[in-house]
């Protein structure tokens, strides 16, 4: 990962759960909707997101959300 890149990541993972979802939503929606990438490209790059994902909650690094907040989360933002 580029210098660039993880001081953007790590600026935005200091943002607010909410603006963080909401970032994240947007993120999400742009590589849904970038036609330059394969579906298997996109599948991979979703891949290797879980697999990050996991190595953090294992690691301790990060706690995760419950289930039933990110459910919450994900309603508020389709409302608003």
């Amino acid at each position: 990962m580029e210098p660039q890149t993880n001081d953007v990541e790590t600026k935005a993972l200091e943002l607010d759960q909410r603006t963080r979802a909401r970032l994240a939503m947007k993120l999400i929606r742009s590589l849904d909707n970038d036609t330059r990438l394969s579906r298997d490209e996109i599948d991979a790059l979703w891949m290797q997101e879980a697999e990050e994902r996991l190595r953090r909650l294992e690691s301790g690094e990060d706690s995760g959300v419950e289930a039933v907040a990110a459910i919450a989360i994900a309603r508020e933002n389709l409302n608003s």
